[in-house]
C-alpha cells in the first residue's frame, strides 16, 4: 500500500467513526477494540474518545468487560483506556482508585481526572494522599487541582502540608549544622539533604503550586506560613509565595 492510500483509509476511517450518530452496543465494543489495538493510529483513537463519551454508560459497560485485563495491557494501552474512563461521568469510582495504584504516572493522572469528574467529596483523603504521597510532581499537581476545584475547604490540609514543609527544612538545617559530617536521609527521617532541590514531601513545581491555591482561598492565618517561603532558593517558589500574599492581604483589607 502506497503513501496515499494510507491517507485515504485513514481519512474513510476517521471519517466513519465521527459518522456514528447513536452508536449500539456492537458500535462502541469495536471502538473500545481499536483502542485495546497497541498498532492503532493515535488519530484515530483521539477520534474515538468524544463517540465514547457521549455514548456514556453503554461506553463504560464496554470498557469494564476489557478492564479485568487491564495489567496486561502495556502503557500505550493502559493510558488510552484510562484516559477514556476518566472523560465519562458514569464510570464506576472504583476504576479510578486502580488507577490511582498504577506504576504509570500517566495513568494515575487520569484516575485523578476521573475523581475530579466524579465530584464526590467523599474520595477527598484519597486526593490528598496522592497530595502528599506520589513521587511525581505532575501527578500531585493533578490532585492539587482537582481538590480546589471541587469547591472543598482544603485550606486546612494545606496548611498541614506547608507547615510540615517548613518544619521540614528548619529541622533539616538544624540538623546539619549541628553536624561535623554529612548525615545521610536515613538519619533525618527521610528528609532531603540541604544540597537537593526536593522538599519532602511536596517538590518544587507542586508546593508552588499548594502556595498558588492557598492564597486564592487563604486568610491571615495562612500569613505565617507562605512567609517562611519568601526565601526559598527556587525563584518561582518564592515569587508565587510573595504573589499569595499581596492576594491575601488585598482580600482581607476589603
Amino acid at each position: 500500500m502506497n503513501p496515499d492510500d494510507d491517507i485515504t483509509f485513514l481519512q474513510n476511517k476517521l471519517q466513519l467513526i465521527r459518522s456514528l450518530q447513536d452508536p449500539g452496543e456492537k458500535e462502541i465494543s469495536g471502538l473500545v477494540s481499536l483502542l485495546t489495538d497497541p498498532s492503532e493510529n493515535e488519530i484515530i483513537c483521539a477520534s474515538v474518545y468524544p463517540v465514547l463519551q457521549a455514548a456514556g454508560q453503554l461506553s463504560v459497560d464496554a470498557l469494564l468487560s476489557v478492564y479485568s485485563n487491564f495489567s496486561e495491557f502495556d502503557e500505550k494501552i493502559q493510558i488510552r483506556l484510562s484516559y477514556t474512563f476518566s472523560q465519562i461521568p458514569e464510570t464506576p469510582a472504583f476504576v479510578f482508585e486502580t488507577f490511582l495504584k498504577s506504576g504509570i504516572s500517566r495513568v494515575r493522572q487520569n484516575g485523578i481526572i476521573g475523581f475530579a469528574l466524579l465530584n464526590d467529596r467523599r474520595f477527598d483523603d484519597l486526593l490528598f494522599d496522592v497530595l502528599r504521597n506520589d513521587a511525581d510532581s505532575e501527578t500531585a499537581y493533578e490532585a492539587a487541582i482537582a481538590l480546589s476545584g471541587g469547591g472543598v475547604d482544603v485550606l486546612s490540609e494545606f496548611e498541614i502540608i506547608l507547615k510540615e514543609n517548613v518544619m521540614a527544612e528548619n529541622l533539616r538545617e538544624k540538623t546539619y549544622m549541628d553536624s561535623p559530617t554529612k548525615i545521610n536521609a536515613d538519619n533525618t527521617n527521610g528528609l532531603c539533604s540541604p544540597e537537593s532541590d526536593l522538599f519532602h514531601p511536596l517538590d518544587k513545581h507542586v508546593l508552588a503550586k499548594v502556595i498558588e491555591i492557598t492564597g486564592d482561598i487563604g486568610n491571615e492565618e495562612t500569613l505565617s506560613y507562605l512567609t517562611a517561603y519568601l526565601t526559598h532558593p527556587d525563584e518561582r517558589v518564592s515569587r508565587i509565595a510573595a504573589e499569595s500574599i499581596q492576594k491575601i492581604k488585598t482580600k482581607t483589607t476589603k
